[in-house]
């Protein structure tokens, strides 16, 4: 609530907090496909928060260009609180994804060669997905899309 107030998001929107990071490079997600998906939820009416690490404080211009609000120098702590406040968590299968679901918070979990059955974290609220090929990369933005609208849309 507080950030759809501070922010201008409309009362009944979904927010999704998006984590395109992980310090581990081949953990990631191409930063572009983040964005088509936070545009095309954005065009549905969601709010969109990005939040970056330390290793990904280079992305911030592009975001920005893209208008999205974003979240830098977060302490755990805090991530976890405004994760929290949202309806939805997107990341990387990084520390972030943990963090969100040991909040208790519904994630959807992008997984490139490491195995989802052994790291993804234990619970319903937490979706792993994961190309065939097993190239992060592969992931395709429209089944991330459909996901998040799916997930999101249960309560």
């Amino acid at each position: 609530k507080e950030i759809k107030e501070k922010h201008g998001g409309p009362t009944n929107s979904k927010i999704i907090f998006i984590h395109p990071g992980s310090y581990k490079i081949e953990n990631r997600w191409p930063l572009s496909h983040y964005i088509e998906v936070a545009e095309a939820l954005r065009k549905k009416g969601m709010m969109i928060v990005f939040s970056l690490g330390p290793s990904e404080q280079e992305w911030k211009e592009e975001i920005q260009l893209h208008q999205f609000l974003i979240l830098t120098n977060l302490n755990l702590g805090d991530t976890g609180a405004v994760m929290k406040s949202c309806d939805l968590v997107l990341s990387n299968d990084t520390g972030i994804m943990h963090l969100a679901s040991g909040c208790g918070v519904k994630t959807i979990a992008l997984f490139g060669k490491t195995d989802p059955n052994r790291w993804k974290p234990p619970g319903t609220h937490t979706t792993a997905l994961q190309s065939e090929n097993k190239e992060i990369a592969s992931i395709k933005v429209q089944n991330v899309i459909d996901q998040i609208i799916h997930v999101s849309g249960k309560s």
